[in-house]
């Protein structure tokens, strides 16, 4: 399960960092999917999504702007892989994307290896 979830997670995210999906969108997918995971065996996945799920809630709570649940969001990843997709060019030649909202931050989204 955990390289189709961290697919899954990846295509979604990438999805809501690029303004295709909106916030609401991403909550409605990964809802079901935080329960499904906080029952798993994999700590690392179970990690992964409490991550995620606190930054959304820091951000419903006004703690975060939108920018830096985006930049939360999309660094959140990053310990869990080891290669790297440009989500904006869907390249794995550029390791990075600007996040929307602010051009100057460029943020580095892990891909799963392809073995």
């Amino acid at each position: 399960m955990a390289a189709e979830f961290r697919s899954e997670l990846e295509e979604n995210l990438s999805r809501y960092l690029r303004d295709e999906i909106s916030l609401q969108a991403f909550e409605d997918w990964f809802a079901p999917v935080l329960w499904e995971v906080a029952d798993s065996h994999d700590e690392e996945d179970r990690i992964l999504v409490g991550t995620i799920s606190n930054r959304i809630a820091e951000y419903s709570y006004g703690d975060i702007s939108e920018d830096s649940l985006r930049r939360e969001l999309a660094n959140a990843v990053l310990p869990f892989e080891g290669s790297w997709r440009n989500f904006a060019t869907n390249s794995t030649e550029a390791p990075s994307m600007p996040v929307p909202g602010n051009s100057a931050t460029n943020v580095l989204i892990p891909y799963p290896d392809a073995a």
